[in-house]
């Protein structure tokens, strides 16, 4: 069992169990992430070829599940662009972690969209909007279960989800890249860099006194720069 170190590891487990549960989708990023982190750290010891084989096998299956509409098939995609954007960001230009996620985003959403455009025309979007608008209408059926006055509610909430969609799938890509760094850094012997709010000493002790990948270790403040 890998037991991590600086912090509370059951923090961590809740909040992945949490991540899970609240958005299933999210599964694949955060495995692909915590493999492509492992691998750009070095795969030193066995435990860290496993984790990150599991991993990036359990991510890869994920996304590469035949998509039932455009819309998973572009979540799909952005999943893997995101994850290898965020772990070579961190090793080859390393940053704060709040900062490497929104640009791994950024890079994602780029790149979605650029293929998007190349291999389907200026129809792309429609479809997406399409398909996201039909998946929210079969989730929220139960809503004209409930009783004859509850029916006035499914219109609203379709729109509602509609419209804040975008800002739900930021959440969740900040979430799980964060949740994918704390992992590699309790799984990898010389992760890329220090866990977000650990001490220096804490991670000095662990890693025997070997420096981070990089040569310094990242404190707390970097997080929000």
């Amino acid at each position: 069992m890998i037991k991590p170190a600086g912090g509370r590891w059951w923090r961590l487990v809740i909040g992945t169990i949490a991540l899970l549960l609240l958005a299933p989708g999210s599964l694949g990023l955060v495995a692909l992430s915590l493999a492509a982190l492992l691998v750009a750290a070095g795969l030193r010891r066995p435990r860290e070829r496993v984790v990150a084989g599991v991993a990036g096998a359990i991510g890869l299956a994920w996304v590469a599940w035949p998509a039932t509409n455009p819309l998973a098939a572009a979540l799909g995609a952005y999943s893997l662009i995101v994850a290898a954007a965020f772990a070579s960001g961190s090793l080859v230009a390393p940053v704060g972690v709040l900062r490497q996620a929104w640009r791994a985003m950024c890079w994602g959403i780029a790149a979605v969209a650029l293929l998007g455009l190349l291999l389907r025309g200026a129809s792309f979007w429609a479809e997406l909007h399409w398909s996201l608008v039909r998946g929210l209408s079969s989730s929220l059926r139960f809503v004209m279960l409930v009783g004859p006055g509850a029916y006035t509610l499914y219109a609203p909430a379709v729109r509602l989800l509609e419209r804040t969609y975008p800002a739900l799938v930021i959440g969740q890509t900040l979430a799980g890249l964060a949740l994918a760094w704390h992992w590699h850094v309790r799984i990898a012997l010389v992760p890329l860099g220090a866990a977000i709010g650990a001490s220096p000493e804490s991670q000095a002790e662990r890693t025997g006194g070997v420096p981070h990948r990089g040569g310094a270790v990242m404190h707390r403040t970097q997080f929000l720069h």
